[in-house]
């Protein structure tokens, strides 16, 4: 039986990671030919940009790695077509690609768009065709920026607001940087707390912020400074402007009775393209959420998902949308702001889990494909990195009036049945640091089931500062806490301990990767012995990407 045909339209994150998901689930959904179309053959890791674009923050191998050598190992089931996608036939299953050599028209069983977006200024906020092209675009704008005496920034969004704490960091004593926010404040749609501490961390950078203020018009003068119109009529000069505002979806060769009236494709709740079975949608060009790595992400893991069950004729799932808005700000190098839900998240925790590297060192790994392997071992290895590294994070947790220091604690971190362990054997309060242990549970890919025995952590020879993570409710003078005691836990080898649940996020400094564990039961002890067969926390843990 030939392989199944599938077509993946882009090779940023979406079409790249959706392709190596394919190839990886193929062995038990069958055999599968992918095609992979894009006008670069890199990578280009844009949510780095606003740092980027500093000069000396980031070398070029941060930001662009190429693919194809991750697809070698895939043999002649992959094809790399270098072009852009000019016309979809969905009635002949075809797509037609523009490349340098010409129109080559390709054939599908199944169609993936992931073609992304684009911006509407010059700033390489995203992709700007080939890998030189953007290369060299970025190189650009770093040279602008070291030349510049004043900067704008249009637009206090996200990108707005990490682009002028970066240039606030670096240079706000040097030259001029101005936000500018078409609303009331920055950062808009955000709790009223996050809006208020990005303001402030702005400010201490020297950044100057302008609000309910719409930048109407732009013009180039003779001597190649940017003249803005702003919207109560008065003109601001400034010798550089970047916008940020406004993201163009790259669906031009799509027919319009798939598009909504910004011109992203609408797709059902299986991530399919509206009215069609065989064509799906993922990250920027999808009108299903907002333009997000982490959504991404998501929509294409779901997406492979759906195919290889669709190929082994089962049900497909429905997409869930979460109901939860993320978001994770740097402000500069050493500070931030974001929320998760109504939660704001600390400054220094946004800084370790995205403000330290941007996520660039994910950036490897996604396009040679080894950050979809999906062996036990690797991820038990990972999920131990990420809790030796939250073992570093200098958080207490308290549970009702006592703080961790005071009774010691085995916490559990699972992901995708993978485990991690945390012990804390000395206290804190005497300024002794603690000893962490992490061991990754071994034998299999199963949950098991509560109340069972932790595993015995191999110890490291070295101490290292104990304190595991944050965040419940707020407790007094900021220290993250968790509810009350909810009672005895009657089980064989918990019985007559403390239980609570709470919410918490996990920071590994070597990934800033967070762990967002929610619902999690913690049993505690009374004293400072610890018991012979501690108890575990059992989490229900979902990884988020900021």
């Amino acid at each position: 039986m030939a392989p199944t045909s599938i077509v993946i339209l882009g090779g940023s994150f979406g079409g790249v990671s959706t392709a190596h998901r394919l190839f990886k689930q193929a062995a038990k959904t069958g055999e599968v030919k992918i095609t992979l179309v894009s006008p670069s053959t890199y990578i280009y890791w844009n949510i780095a940009t606003p740092r980027g674009i500093v000069p000396g923050q980031f070398p070029d191998e941060k930001l662009f790695q190429p693919f194809l050598p991750g697809f070698k190992q895939y043999g002649n089931l992959f094809e790399f077509v270098q072009g852009t996608a000019e016309k979809l036939d969905p009635a002949a299953k075809t797509v037609t690609v523009s490349t340098d050599a010409g129109e080559k028209v390709l054939s599908y069983d199944e169609l993936v768009l992931a073609t992304g977006s684009r911006t509407k200024g010059d700033v390489p906020w995203k992709g700007r065709g080939s890998y030189e092209a953007t290369r060299d675009a970025l190189h650009d704008f770093q040279a602008k920026v070291k030349k510049a005496g004043s900067i704008v920034i249009g637009g206090a969004g996200a990108t707005g607001v990490e682009t002028a704490g970066e240039l606030g960091f670096e240079y706000g004593k040097v030259k001029k940087i101005t936000l500018i926010s078409s609303g009331a404040t920055v950062l808009a749609g955000t709790p009223a707390s996050v809006s208020k501490t990005a303001s402030a961390q702005l400010k201490k950078l020297n950044v100057t912020i302008k609000t309910s203020t719409k930048i109407s018009g732009s013009a180039t003068t003779a001597d190649g400074k940017t003249e803005l119109t702003l919207s109560d009529g008065t003109k601001m000069t400034t010798d550089l402007y970047l916008p940020t505002a406004g993201l163009i979806p790259n669906s031009s060769y799509i027919p319009a009775t798939f598009l909504n009236q910004n011109g992203n494709v609408v797709v059902d709740e299986f991530l399919h393209v509206q009215g069609t079975t065989d064509i799906w949608a993922v990250g920027d060009v999808s009108a299903v959420q907002r333009a997000q790595f982490m959504l991404t992400d998501a929509q294409s893991t779901h997406v492979a998902k759906n195919i290889g069950l669709g190929h082994k004729g089962k049900p497909l799932l429905p997409y869930k949308v979460s109901d939860k808005d993320i978001l994770a700000t740097p402000i500069g190098r050493k500070a931030g702001t974001g929320h998760m839900g109504n939660m704001r998240l600390p400054s220094f925790m946004v800084n370790m889990m995205k403000g330290k590297t941007y996520f660039t060192q994910n950036l490897a790994p996604m396009a040679n494909g080894t950050a979809f392997k999906r062996s036990c071992a690797r991820h038990a290895q990972t999920e131990a990195s990420r809790a030796r590294g939250a073992a570093r994070a200098g958080i207490e947790i308290s549970v009702g009036d006592q703080a961790t220091p005071s009774w010691p604690p085995v916490l559990r971190a699972e992901h995708g049945g993978a485990a991690a362990q945390i012990r804390s054997q000395a206290s804190a309060r005497r300024g002794e640091p603690s000893r962490t242990c992490a061991a990754a549970r071994d034998g299999g890919c199963g949950h098991s089931p509560p109340g069972t025995r932790a595993p015995q952590p191999a110890c490291s020879s070295s101490p290292a500062p104990m304190a595991v993570f944050a965040l419940g409710s707020p407790g007094p003078a900021s220290t993250p806490s968790v509810s009350d005691p909810a009672g005895p836990v009657q089980d064989p080898v918990c019985a007559g301990q403390r239980l609570a649940r709470f919410s918490a996020v996990l920071v590994s400094p070597q990934e800033s990767s967070p762990l967002v564990v929610r619902d999690v039961r913690l049993r505690s002890w009374q004293g400072q012995d610890e018991p012979a067969h501690p108890c575990r926390m059992e989490p229900s843990p979902t990884r988020n990407v900021l």
